[in-house]
């Protein structure tokens, strides 16, 4: 499931890697994901540095839906907007993708980006594109994931997971002693 513009970054096919549980405060929000997926973002940060960049996360909920599971992550289709500042994704091909995806049962969950920075807060402006998200018919996603990739290769690079809370107020912090290596 590859499209030309970009690349599907890994899927969940390597039965081997580990899985990351992310938990918010209090369980209400999961989120479980193959390592070999972060450590592909990883890799795509650190060829992109200093610039930003991030995709599109795909999955689906567990059957309780108390877990988004995330098997696969893309890169940067070839009309997004980068800087050293600011991510902006295109939408080129993406459709497409989601298509092949939607057909095995698995769906838009939520977007990854980088920092160059090195933090993995969420500005002001990751809340507002994850309310944007949320209100969307077109997404059909009313509680958006965020995944930020922060740091640089010379100090490591780390993860923080984010979902925008039930109210759409505000992102949720989901923890793991996840560090990218």
């Amino acid at each position: 499931m590859r499209a030309k513009a970009f690349q599907v970054l890994a899927t969940c096919a390597n039965k081997t890697s580990a899985l990351t549980i992310y938990r918010s405060k209090g369980g209400c929000f999961k989120l479980k994901t193959n390592n070999s997926i972060c450590r592909r973002m990883n890799n795509l940060c650190r060829l992109r540095h200093p610039l930003e960049t991030g995709g599109i996360l795909i999955g689906h909920y567990t059957q309780k839906l108390d877990c988004a599971v995330v098997v696969a992550a893309t890169g940067s289709p070839l009309d997004s907007k980068r800087s050293t500042r600011s991510f902006q994704r295109g939408i080129r091909h993406l459709q497409r993708l989601l298509d092949l995806y939607w057909a095995t049962g698995e769906y838009y969950l939520g977007e990854w980006h980088y920092h160059s920075s090195g933090t993995t807060t969420p500005s002001h402006e990751d809340l507002i594109e994850m309310q944007k998200i949320a209100r969307s018919p077109e997404m059909n996603c009313p509680i958006p994931l965020l995944l930020i990739v922060g740091g640089d290769s010379l100090n490591g690079f780390s993860l923080g997971s984010f979902v925008l809370s039930t109210s759409g107020r505000r992102l949720i912090e989901m923890k793991s002693k996840a560090t990218l290596a």
